[in-house]
């Protein structure tokens, strides 16, 4: 019924176009494109298996376009996992932590396609077993050292 629905629309928006309806092509656009993003939302929906899992080892290169930039990455546990990421915030924002120690925190996804995949929220970087910047404990270093003088 959905591609169908979908065939009958593409039609439509195709048909407009030919005949110069312009504007009611656009409002049919819009309502396919809305229409296709309910669509994804409902598979990621069905797909989601857990919530928020919590991952940490070293974030490496798993795939490359045909330019030889890293299109894809994965993280490389301790217990010598492999676990393939999901790049919703973008390739770029992944870069910065490739080769390097990193926190994960996303939902676990099975995708026919592509087997198992972490869908990632949020990233941070394992500086000495913390994640939080290392500025949010000098209010309580300057303290120790003040303790310590007087």
């Amino acid at each position: 019924m959905s591609a169908l629905y979908e065939r009958s629309l593409l039609g439509q928006i195709e048909g407009h176009e030919l005949f110069g309806e312009h504007e009611l092509a656009r409002n049919l656009r819009i309502k396919f494109c809305s229409y296709i993003k309910k669509k994804n939302q409902q598979k990621e929906k069905e797909l989601m298996i857990q919530k928020s899992h919590v991952f940490e080892g070293t974030l490496v290169a798993a795939g490359w376009d045909r330019y030889d930039h890293v299109s894809q990455s994965s993280l490389y546990t301790q217990d010598e996992e492999d676990i393939l990421l999901d790049h919703r915030l973008g390739i770029r924002k992944f870069k910065p932590y490739l080769n390097q120690k990193v926190r994960i925190i996303g939902n676990i996804v099975s995708i026919n396609s592509d087997g198992r995949k972490v869908l990632v929220e949020k990233i941070s970087r394992i500086t000495g077993g913390l994640t939080k910047p290392l500025n949010a404990f000098r209010d309580k270093f300057d303290n120790l050292l003040e303790h310590k003088s007087a």
